[in-house]
Formats: C-alpha cells, sequence, structure tokens
C-alpha cells in the first residue's frame, strides 16, 4: 500500500483547548484524573491530515475534514430519479495515529499506550480482546498496549473503544509494568509520566494530539517536523468573585480572551 503525503500542523493553543478539554471531560475516573493532573500549558497541540485535507475546517473539530474518496466511476440513482449518487467511502487518519502510536511504543519497553473505553464493564461478556492486557479501575475498563502488540491489534483496540462524543488515549511511560487492577496511585502515575495525550476529533476523521516537553523532546529526537508551540496564556488566579480563576491570552493583533478553567469563554472588548 502507497503512503499517503501527510503534514503535521501545530493547532492554536486557545482555539483547541476548549474541544480537547471538553472530548476528554465526559469520561470517567482517568479521564477526571488527566483534565486535573496534566499541565496542559507545558506542551502544545497538534494534528496530522492528508495533503488534501480542507484547512478551512482545522479548528472545527466537530465536522469532517477529509476528502471522501468515490468507489470507482458507477453512479447510481437515487429513488425520486431527480440526481445521481457516487458511493464514497470515508477517510480516516487511522493509520497514520496507530503508526505514530507503534513508533513510541517501540521506542522504549517501559512505553505504554492506555485506551480508555467508556461503553465497556470489567464483568462483560466481551471485555477482554486478544494479546491485549485490560485493566480495571473499580467499574472502569482501560486496555495497554505495548511493543508486543500488533499495528493491526493497536488499530482494532482504538477502534473499539472510541465512540465519536469521548475518547482518550494516553502514551506514557510506566517503569514498573502494568498491575491487573489499578489503584488511583496507578491512575496518577499514568498522568504524571505522559507524553501524548491523544483524542479524536473531525467527526472521527482525524486526531488531537497534546505532547509534553518530554513529548516534545520524542519528536525532535524522531525528527519529526512540528512548527513550536506560538504564544502561551498565562493563568490568572489572583481575581475576586465573581471574576473566575481564568487564562488570560492575548494575540498578535491584541485581542485579549480569558479561558475560564471549565472551557467557557469570555472575550473583552477592549477601551
Amino acid at each position: 500500500m502507497n503512503k499517503r503525503k501527510t503534514i503535521n500542523y501545530s493547532l492554536n493553543w486557545v482555539k483547541t483547548l476548549p474541544y480537547f478539554f471538553d472530548h476528554i471531560k465526559g469520561g470517567k475516573t482517568l479521564s477526571q484524573k488527566v483534565c486535573k493532573k496534566i499541565d496542559f500549558m507545558k506542551g502544545s497541540f497538534f494534528t496530522t491530515l492528508s495533503d488534501d485535507a480542507f484547512l478551512e475546517r482545522l479548528f472545527n473539530f466537530k465536522q469532517g475534514i477529509m476528502l471522501s474518496k468515490p468507489y470507482g466511476d458507477k453512479t447510481y440513482t437515487v429513488k425520486d430519479g431527480s440526481k445521481l449518487f457516487v458511493p464514497t467511502h470515508v477517510v480516516t487518519m487511522d493509520r497514520e495515529c496507530c503508526e505514530f502510536i507503534a513508533d513510541f511504543l517501540h521506542a522504549s519497553e517501559h512505553n505504554w499506550a492506555v485506551v480508555d473505553d467508556y461503553n465497556q464493564d470489567p464483568l462483560g461478556p466481551h471485555v477482554n480482546r486478544e494479546n491485549v492486557k485490560m485493566c480495571p479501575y473499580d467499574s472502569d475498563v482501560h486496555y495497554f498496549l505495548n511493543k508486543k502488540n500488533s499495528l493491526k491489534e493497536i488499530y482494532y483496540n482504538i477502534k473499539q473503544s472510541n465512540p465519536l462524543w469521548h475518547s482518550l488515549i494516553i502514551l506514557t511511560q510506566l517503569k514498573e509494568g502494568v498491575p491487573d487492577v489499578l489503584t488511583e496511585e496507578n491512575l496518577d502515575q499514568i498522568c504524571e509520566n505522559a507524553q501524548f495525550v491523544i483524542v479524536s476529533a473531525y467527526d472521527g476523521e482525524g486526531y488531537i494530539f497534546w505532547p509534553s516537553v518530554d513529548g516534545i523532546q520524542y519528536l525532535q529526537d524522531m525528527e519529526i517536523e512540528m512548527i513550536q508551540r506560538e504564544e502561551i496564556p498565562a493563568l490568572n488566579l489572583d481575581h475576586l468573585p465573581p471574576i473566575k480563576p481564568h487564562w488570560d491570552y492575548r494575540n498578535a493583533d491584541g485581542e485579549q480572551t480569558r479561558l475560564f478553567l471549565d472551557g467557557t469563554w469570555e472575550y473583552l472588548i477592549s477601551s
């Protein structure tokens, strides 16, 4: 199979963070830990897309961004005969995301991919998957993959655990291995050692990646071309009520925005 041309696009921090947070925070315990324990200011955001993606939709994360491909040249007439229909298949960045994960896992025996599965139950009939370690935390289910897993196994587990409204993949380091049953301390360690946090975007056609400082170093070591992070907002905790804690952000045009910790916004009008 020919490898298609892809481009890594850095994503504006302020435009990306609300979607990123909203997509994670609807999950269970690990998702809540990620939102509370990982300082996303110490990192950046990027996505990988094919070179024919609709870049005008780059920050419309809920809308498809990939160019659909037709199934051959055959057309069909719709029921009333007024229009012709050309079957197409949805193009995604699943393969590229899985290859990125596989490369990370093979970089160290201590590297793990933690896949959060919101819909599974530890006692469910289909919870166990071949060659993949399933670790529960109370009633939550997480799948752990390492360098022993094939690209096909990575793909299968990501697709099986990836509802459009919530997805969470954490690429982390666990030097002491993975226990059969997770503790809160294990969840903390997953977050503290996280090098990448990945969520689905673009109506399931693509992904948003957040690399930590260590993750950025990994990208540089792997010679993955990436535009460096842009200006970073400052966290402001000094305001008295009713103004809540927020990030102050001013863009290159001098426009100022408050981004609150719950993902809501307030645009400030210059005097």
